[in-house]
């Protein structure tokens, strides 16, 4: 072994040292989609009505409470053609290191999307989340 596949391996190493851990970790990537979107299900169920998207923030704290590492990427508003909201989604990124002893991505999406009246599509809303 040369000095820089020795560079490479202590790097390596060092990562993985400093890296959070994740309940995650030692999971292939479809075990870990399995088990993110089981926990990800229990907050989908049925329509919701509040003003803070109480919900939603029930799933980041789930993922908080099962040790799994995520960050928000992305939050923003859907609109329907005459500028009115109609669906929140946000965007986050799950990682781990998988079985194979490298991180892995898992990509996820949480959707409210509008279920209220016309004149106020997001009054009440139903919840769609996964990650892939």
């Amino acid at each position: 072994m040369n000095r820089i596949q020795v560079a490479k391996r202590l790097l390596e190493a060092a990562k993985k040292l400093v890296a959070e851990e994740s309940s995650l970790d030692g999971m292939s990537k479809q075990t870990a989609k399995r088990h993110v979107n089981k926990l990800l299900a229990r907050y989908t169920k049925g329509f919701f009505k509040d003003e803070d998207w109480r919900h939603v923030n029930l799933i980041w704290k789930a993922m908080d409470a099962a040790q799994i590492n995520w960050t928000m990427t992305d939050a923003k508003y859907r609109h329907d053609d005459e500028g009115t909201p109609v669906a929140k989604e946000w965007k986050f990124e799950v990682e781990f290191i998988n079985n194979r002893d490298r991180k892995s991505t898992l990509y996820g999406i949480v959707v409210a999307a509008g279920a209220g009246s016309v004149e106020d599509p997001l009054d009440r809303y139903d919840l769609v989340a996964y990650v892939s």
